[in-house]
Order: structure tokens, then C-alpha cells, then sequence
């Protein structure tokens, strides 16, 4: 009975936490596309693959393979999707990557390098995909963002007195590791990997597009690149480590701890176990 109980709490506390995962997920994609619409830009193709495709589906499917704790709680995992637990997890983690997000654009705005490509709108066809996909607003917003989508679901792998150590979820440990080794190798050495997303690259590393997977296109921009200076991607670099430690803090130590025990105070314990 006690084995049916944890497994049943972990699955709970694993579907809240994939429902959390894609609600974020939702609240950034929005984020996204006004950002997009503000600027008139968009990301490259395989940006989007990304974005809608692999980092959804594996946080995701990852999420719901943690194993359950080894002792059984006094207090069942909430149950509702509106109650004070869920909302404080998602909207503080939300409001953080908002933060972050503006931290990153503001110091990209301070470089005396940049150049906004919103004031060129009138010169440009907002059809042509690639000729308003590479540009550096483009990419600061996909990597930080991107970044972020990792980032909730690291967050979210916290599962109370439900869910095991977060790091006995090796299929989302796994995962997680070897998206955000890409992430770096992207912001930091501009290579092939780089101009895979046609991100921190110039011509010589650009890739084929999704449709067009044998044809290569150069840069759309007066300067045929949207290679980032060095001293630029290590602040990048260090806003995403920050972003990062802060949701973990966030869902880790008030979530759980601060929220999670308030509601103690005041939620008397069951004194029948109910099944």
C-alpha cells in the first residue's frame, strides 16, 4: 500500500510538473512572437525546430520519468491547477525569465556595436523569412528564451517530499546536459553549430535551411554576419547561468519551502488517510 501511495503521489507531483513545463513553455512562445512582431523579425528555421519541437517534447516526456521519494509525506502533492503552490511556481518563474530577458536586451542595446534593425522595417519584404531572421535581436531573444525553456524545466524537476533527488531523473539530467553543452558551444565558439541556427555566425558557417537542405544562403544583413564580440557572449552567457540559478531558487527554497510551509501553518494535517 505504501509503494501504491508513492508511486501514485509521484505521478501527481510529475503531471503538475509537465503542466507547468508547457504552460511556461506557452507564456514564452507568446513572449516570443511580440517581440518578434515589435522588432519585425523572426528566428531561422531551425530555431523553430527547436523552439516547437525538441525542447518541448523532450522536457516534457523527461519530466514524468522521475522516480518517487523514499518516504511517504504526511501531506498529499496539490491536486488543482490554480491553487496558490502551482500559480506561485508558474508565475514566479515567469516573471524571472521576463527579467532576465529585458536584462539581456538592455545589454545588448548599450553596445555601441548594435545596430536595431527595427528603424530598417521600411527597406525590408517582411515575407522574406531569412532576410528577417539574421539579425542580432533575433538571436539574443532565441538564445536567452531557448534558454529559458531548459531553464523551467530544470526548475520544475523539484518535486517536494514527492519526487526523488532531481538528479535521479537521469533521462531529464541526460537531456538537459546535452542541450545546454549546445547552448554554450552556440554563444560561445562561433563554428558550424552556430551557423546551424544561423546564430553568432557570418557566411563561411552558415547552413542549409529546413526546405532547402542542399542550398546554402549567406547572411541577410548589410554586414553578412551576426557574429556577437567576445566580451558580449560572456555577459550573455553569465545572464543565462544567472536566469538559471535564480527559477531554481525561486521554485526550490519559496515554492517549496517558504510557500510550501506557510500552507502548513494554516492546512491542518489529515487525520485519515483517504484513498
Amino acid at each position: 500500500m505504501v509503494d501504491v501511495l508513492l508511486e501514485g503521489r509521484c505521478g501527481l507531483a510529475s503531471a503538475f510538473a509537465c503542466y507547468k513545463n508547457v504552460v511556461l513553455y506557452g507564456l514564452l512562445e507568446t513572449l516570443n512572437q511580440i517581440l518578434n512582431a515589435y522588432y519585425a523579425i523572426t528566428f531561422a528555421e531551425w530555431c523553430w525546430v527547436m523552439l516547437d519541437g525538441a525542447w518541448i517534447m523532450v522536457t516534457s516526456f523527461t519530466l514524468a520519468t522521475a522516480k518517487p521519494h523514499s518516504t511517504l509525506s504526511d501531506r498529499r502533492p496539490t491536486g488543482s491547477p490554480l491553487d496558490i503552490i502551482t500559480f506561485s511556481s508558474v508565475m514566479g518563474v515567469f516573471i524571472i525569465h521576463v527579467i532576465f530577458l529585458a536584462i539581456a536586451m538592455k545589454a545588448l542595446g548599450a553596445e555601441p556595436w548594435y545596430q536595431c534593425r527595427i528603424w530598417d522595417v521600411t527597406n525590408s519584404d517582411i515575407g522574406d523569412l531569412a532576410g528577417i531572421g539574421d539579425n542580432y535581436e533575433a538571436s539574443v531573444i532565441w538564445l536567452v528564451t531557448g534558454a529559458q525553456m531548459l531553464h523551467s524545466a530544470a526548475a520544475f524537476n523539484f518535486g517536494g517530499k514527492h519526487r526523488s533527488l532531481w538528479i535521479r531523473n537521469w533521462k531529464l539530467a541526460v537531456s538537459l546536459t546535452f542541450f545546454y553543452i549546445l547552448h554554450g558551444i552556440v554563444i560561445l565558439h562561433p563554428s558550424k553549430v552556430s551557423g546551424f541556427y544561423r546564430v553568432n555566425c557570418d557566411d563561411w558557417n552558415t547552413s542549409p535551411s529546413v526546405l532547402s537542405l542542399y542550398e546554402t544562403h549567406p547572411i541577410q544583413n548589410p554586414w553578412h554576419t551576426t557574429l556577437m564580440p567576445e566580451d558580449f557572449r560572456g555577459k550573455l552567457f553569465a545572464i543565462i547561468a544567472l536566469n538559471l540559478v535564480a527559477v531554481c531558487l525561486w521554485e526550490f527554497v519559496v515554492v517549496f519551502g517558504v510557500v510550501g510551509n506557510e500552507l502548513r501553518k494554516w492546512k491542518p494535517r489529515t487525520k485519515y488517510l483517504r484513498i
